[in-house]
């Protein structure tokens, strides 16, 4: 039998097909959630330790690996060279993006009036790396870096510790390569939400970024009121495109490469080749008998995966959209094209020699990406989510002359009466000729009975 439900989507109707979807992904754990989260606000550090203790093991009387530790941890010589090989890749990306932000453009939208915007970098982030069965070192990388490109004052860390206390070398080698001031000793939603309200040993974030399992995401939710958050970042998932060019051996192992992140997971191949599924379908077992983790990720396609048998390719766009997968992974003749006509995704993937896990560690693009369904409004971690836009105007005395008849008729449609009153009196001020210098208008303050109609062109 085969580890994936097949299914027939022209036989669905739309709440058939909304059902399925809806099914695909495991129910968020709220309740729960919200009785870790209260704990920790209520009762700060006590809480922390206790639900550390609980969940993970330690006892932690202090929650922080020491800064000497940090400074010390190292890795296999190999695993060290990738790390600083995808964190330079990562450094190339983003470094492009804060480009980009850095470039301000100031506009002129009416006579003695400029508006820009300026970037502004958070003071202090917030970033959850996972724990569990793997250490997830490159989720450090692609939280860290950007980060550090963005100007954020202080970047803390928090990931599960274990029976012992400690965390993994490598997770605390890329912390420093990211340049990740500190590491918090907690897991799951107590580490989001000490972060999240701040206890006497944690700081209170301005954000908090990073995936995690459903609790993790649901804590993040929870706290949305306090802090902001990133993106809705759960279990992982993807979605692969695959026509009869497709190899199915590779479509096997990127399934089974999302299975084995967790038992959450959602992984699901569309095609309008039934040949082509039945080949998937019988790839799986062999390409899982090879993997140490082959056994639970087949259980994890049992429970979350699904192959899906489509008319044709306008089929399976509306798959891939209304899905709105974490990563989308085209293994087909036209990729290029069809990757343009795709609205909702977290990451696409083109062509058969795309594996998604090239972009989970070294093309350079960010694994933080949104999950659930949430690609359709969100965008994945860069360096624009460590910050955010200022608005900033300016006026000279012929701009505010010009743009009071605008103010004017519409705060008094509102019912603002100071908000008119404010303009009036600078157009008051202002003396008949226009001086645009501040310090000289300072100087000169004199009165002007009212102000033109229309905007004037000097400035």
């Amino acid at each position: 039998m085969s580890a994936l439900a097949r299914v027939d989507w022209s036989a669905l109707d739309a709440d058939a097909r909304r059902a399925w979807i809806d099914g695909l992904r495991p129910p968020e754990p709220d309740a729960d959630v919200s009785a870790i989260v209260d704990a920790v606000r209520d009762r700060g550090d006590d809480a922390l330790r206790e639900l550390t203790a609980r969940f993970d093991g330690p006892d932690l009387a202090d929650p922080w690996v020491d800064a000497d530790i940090l400074a010390e941890a190292s890795v296999e010589a190999p695993l060290e060279a990738a790390l600083e090989r995808a964190a330079a890749a990562i450094r190339r990306y983003h470094a492009d993006q804060r480009d980009a932000l850095r470039a301000e453009r100031r506009v002129r939208t009416a006579p003695g009036v400029t508006a820009w915007r300026r970037w502004q970098p958070l003071e202090r982030v917030g970033g959850y790396v996972p724990g569990g069965r793997a250490a997830y070192a490159s989720s450090v990388l692609m939280l860290g870096i950007p980060a550090a490109l963005a100007g954020v004052d202080e970047v803390m860390i928090a990931t599960p510790p274990d029976v012992a206390g400690s965390v993994p070398d490598s997770i605390l080698v890329a912390a420093r390569i990211a340049g990740i001031h500190r590491v918090l000793r907690a897991g799951g939603a107590q580490a989001v939400a000490a972060m999240a309200f701040g206890t006497a040993s944690v700081p209170r974030v301005d954000k908090i970024l990073g995936a995690g399992n459903a609790y993790v995401t649901a804590a993040k939710r929870s706290v949305a009121d306090r802090v902001a958050i990133d993106l809705p970042a759960g279990p992982s998932e993807c979605v692969i495109w695959a026509d009869d060019s497709a190899d199915p051996d590779f479509v096997a192992l990127d399934l089974l490469a999302q299975a084995e992140h967790g038992h959450d997971s959602v992984a699901v191949v569309v095609s309008a080749s039934e040949r082509l599924l039945d080949a998937v379908d019988a790839a799986l077992p062999g390409a899982a008998s090879g993997l140490a983790t082959g056994e639970r990720a087949i259980a994890t396609l049992t429970a979350h995966g699904a192959s899906v048998l489509v008319s044709d390719a306008e089929g399976g766009l509306e798959v891939i959209d209304v899905i709105a997968a974490e990563h989308v992974s085209l293994q087909c003749i036209d990729a290029d094209a069809l990757a343009g006509r795709i609205r909702n995704a977290g990451a696409i993937f083109v062509g058969a020699w795309s594996p998604i896990a090239a972009g989970d560690y070294a093309t350079g693009t960010n694994h933080i990406l949104p999950t659930g369904s949430a690609a359709r409004a969100w965008s994945g971690v860069g360096v624009e989510t460590f910050g955010r836009w200022i608005e900033v105007q300016r006026l000279t005395p012929a701009g505010v002359r010009g743009l009071a008849p605008t103010v004017n008729a519409i705060a008094t449609a509102e019912g603002l009466a100071a908000h008119a009153a404010s303009v009036d009196a600078r157009v008051r001020s202002v003396a008949s000729e226009v001086v645009d210098d501040p310090v000289d208008l300072l100087r000169r303050p004199e009165p002007v009975a009212a102000y033109p109609a229309e905007p004037s062109d000097e400035e």
